[in-house]
């Protein structure tokens, strides 16, 4: 089950390209935000997203829309930079990048700029996962 679909990223302000093309580009930025995070992760995680987006708690409902807005980000920054997984993000040479009316512009690839390391995580991405305490990954035990 994917952690998003083509209405809910409607829904937060952007337009999805073809629906094949969105699947894609939408389960690359899984996999870059499950690199970060298993909190959802139907294998390894600890919760379900489907449950807390309906849940009648509050800040699991808080927590699950911020979870899903950090794909939708994800995803539109991958569409953007035309890649469909962090080694692309890395090999890609973007000048320039625009979220929510905000702009950047850049000397050399955005993908060093604005993206966590190696991970292909969007910083802003990060910053909202951080929030709510989605960042754990869980502790080495061997």
């Amino acid at each position: 089950m994917a952690y998003l679909t083509s209405n809910e990223f409607k829904q937060f302000g952007y337009s999805p390209p073809d629906d094949d093309t969105f699947k894609k580009v939408e389960q690359a930025a899984e996999l870059i935000i499950n690199g970060v995070t298993t909190f959802y992760d139907p294998d390894l995680g600890s919760q379900d997203l489907t449950a807390d987006a309906s849940s009648s708690i509050n800040f699991e409902v808080q927590r699950a829309t911020a979870f899903k807005k950090a794909v939708a980000m994800q995803t539109q920054f991958l569409i953007e930079a035309n890649a469909n997984s962090a080694y692309q993000l890395q090999q890609s040479n973007l000048s320039s990048y625009s979220v929510d009316g905000t702009s950047m512009t850049f000397k050399e690839g955005a993908a060093n700029a604005v993206t966590i390391g190696a991970t292909g995580l969007l910083n802003s991405a990060r910053a909202l996962l951080g929030r709510y305490g989605l960042l754990y990954a869980g502790v080495d035990h061997s």
